[in-house]
């Protein structure tokens, strides 16, 4: 099990649930499918719709979801994410 391994006990590595994904999956799949058909359409990706994209989370801690958010969003998107509970966010 995931959270009986020391690298879940040190913290380098998270859990995240099933729902939690695929709230992301739903999020992201439009901008992908988009992104789809206009690289089919042209060679030239200067119009990538997955390219400067913005996203706010406002329920963000722990931050798993913004963290995967981040990593399959390109450089130049802006991915920002804050939460009121400090419970949440001591966590």
């Amino acid at each position: 099990q995931l959270n009986q391994s020391e690298s879940f006990r040190s913290g380098r590595v998270y859990g995240m649930d099933v729902s939690s994904g695929a709230a992301v999956a739903v999020l992201l799949s439009t901008i992908y499918n988009k992104r789809s058909s206009v690289i089919r359409q042209t060679e030239n990706n200067s119009d990538d719709p997955i390219k400067g994209k913005r996203v706010l989370d406002l329920c963000c801690a722990p931050g798993l979801k913004l963290c995967m958010i981040a990593d399959l969003l390109d450089e130049s998107s802006l991915v920002v994410g804050v939460d009121v509970s400090s419970t949440r966010l001591s966590s």
